[in-house]
């Protein structure tokens, strides 16, 4: 089980719970009350309670129901019964539980207290270790166009791709990504606007994202956290439901 585990109160905004998930790179949040849990809360219900309500409103097909939004309280939205496991169970028993019961995680309780999370990855990456051995981690390359570029500059353009690679974890496949950067005529004093175009290719997902800023890092950092968005709504198979990338991404970008 994964041990450092996220949680949030019932008392806090959907928009903090949101801002939590993308911090950690995760798509599900334990509720937790006093040390015990109460709940969980999922991406799957942000777009179910949240998002497909406020998207029919802007197709005109409101129908009376309460429309959420991201100033709401987690525990209007959280599924109150949640399959958990014990620290102590067989491997075996908690997998037939998720199987069972067609869901992607167990919560870890001891006595009512969460201690961990179990997720199908926690399960299948050692196997898939085993049975494939090592893999290559995703690889950074840099392309850059800009004038009075320094060493300190791609060394925090750097840290900027190893903590977006860190956020979204292994799930993400093995392959690279790509950071361009040029210059922009607009000048702030001696100082242009700096393009970055950045391209996340691996053998599970191809996303893009541009963004721009006063520094080589500063772009960086915007146009991953456009791929992170994503990449968070592709790795719950959100694409399904009509508008939600989008509605999410400007929700997001509220907060």
């Amino acid at each position: 089980m994964s041990r450092n585990l996220v949680t949030v109160s019932p008392r806090d905004t959907i928009g903090q719970a949101i801002a939590l998930m993308r911090e950690h790179g995760i798509s599900r949040l334990p509720v937790v009350d006093d040390g015990r849990l109460i709940g969980v809360l999922t991406i799957h219900d942000v777009i179910v309670k949240v998002i497909q309500p406020r998207a029919r409103v802007t197709r005109g097909e409101y129908s009376g129901e309460k429309i959420r939004t991201l100033s709401h309280q987690v525990k209007d939205i959280m599924t109150s019964d949640v399959f958990v496991a014990r620290p102590d169970e067989p491997l075996n028993a908690a997998v037939r539980r998720m199987l069972d019961a067609d869901v992607s995680c167990l919560v870890v309780v001891q006595e009512g207290r969460p201690v961990g999370i179990l997720t199908r990855t926690d399960i299948l990456e050692p196997i898939a270790a085993l049975a494939g051995g090592e893999r290559r981690a995703v690889s950074v390359q840099l392309s850059f166009k800009v004038s009075n570029l320094t060493e300190s500059d791609k060394m925090q353009v750097m840290e900027v791709a190893e903590r977006f690679l860190k956020r979204i974890g292994e799930g993400v496949g093995v392959g690279y990504l790509t950071l361009h950067f040029k210059e922009h005529k607009e000048k702030h004093g001696e100082t242009r606007m700096i393009h970055c175009r950045a391209r996340l290719n691996t053998d599970r997902v191809h996303l893009v994202g541009v963004g721009e800023g006063w520094t080589p890092a500063l772009a960086a950092r915007v146009a991953l956290d456009i791929i992170e968005r994503r990449f968070l709504v592709m790795r719950e198979n959100m694409q399904k439901y009509p508008y939600v990338e989008e509605m999410l991404s400007r929700m997001i970008a509220e907060i």
